[in-house]
């Protein structure tokens, strides 16, 4: 969903699903900045770190890990697992349709 007023997009009415509590490793490309906002929350390896941006890898369930590409949008992008990247990739299609079509 979109809130207009802090012009940000939410999930609302999520359904617990074990997809939501088994936690994977999942793979991203991050600023430094995020890393250390975020770096005490997950169970997290540095697999590569340079002057713009690090990759990391978190242990977190693929619902969340999803939510983190709406949410951190402009500080990190997914890059693994595979699996986890299409499904990120048909959620991102979904929402454009909603907006090109105009209805929900």
């Amino acid at each position: 969903l979109y809130d207009h007023h802090t012009q940000n997009y939410y999930m609302s009415h999520q359904t617990m699903t074990d997809d939501q509590v088994t936690p994977t490793s999942v793979t991203y490309e991050m600023t430094h900045q995020l890393y250390q906002q975020l770096q005490h929350h997950y169970q997290t390896y540095v697999l590569k770190n340079d002057a713009h941006k690090m990759l990391v890898t978190f242990q977190m369930a693929p619902s969340e890990a999803i939510h983190f590409c709406f949410t951190y949008r402009h500080a990190l992008r997914l890059v693994s697992p595979d699996t986890l990247f299409a499904q990120f990739t048909t959620e991102l299609i979904q929402l454009q349709m909603i907006y090109m079509k105009g209805t929900l």
